[in-house]
């Protein structure tokens, strides 16, 4: 009974070779695999230290453009404030003359129409005082002056 342990024995023996015949390609591929793509990446590494070095220097530069940009926005900003601080009283006070310069140019307005239908009406009622103002304008050389009335805003 002890010849077939032997057997038996030989027999796995010979199955674990195999396997690790077959073990021992399977990672001598793997370890050339390996090789080659450690050949890759130290050719590629130069060229990845390259770029690294070349956008490091354009962030260097980015941040200097960054930091005077920054810094001519803060001077615009300070510039606008304080021309906002006296442009704003200006602003308030011509604000202030604004209304009553509407009114005064309305009453002017109104005033000029009054005057022109005035003249219309004063016109119709006296043409014989017509015929003397076309006398007197032609002993002055014709320089009278017509008010027209101007149209009236609808603001006020």
């Amino acid at each position: 009974m002890e010849l077939w342990l032997v057997y038996l024995i030989a027999a796995a023996v010979l199955v674990v070779a195999s396997v690790l015949v077959v073990l021992i390609l399977r990672l001598s591929r793997a370890v050339a695999e390996a090789q080659q793509l450690l050949a890759r990446v130290n050719e590629m590494t130069p060229r990845v230290d390259r770029i690294l070095a070349e956008t490091e220097a354009e962030l260097a530069e980015i941040r200097q453009v960054t930091q005077k940009v920054n810094a001519m926005a803060t001077h615009a900003l300070t510039i606008t404030e304080k021309a906002a601080a006296v442009a704003h009283p200006v602003l308030d006070t011509a604000g202030s003359f604004a209304k009553p310069l509407k009114y005064i140019t309305a009453t002017v307005a109104g005033i000029q129409a009054v005057m022109q239908l005035f003249r219309q009406r004063h016109g119709q009622n006296h043409d014989a005082d017509q015929e003397s103002d076309d006398a007197t304008s032609e002993v002055s050389g014709g320089a009278t002056e017509t008010l027209t009335p101007r149209p009236q805003s609808t603001e006020v």
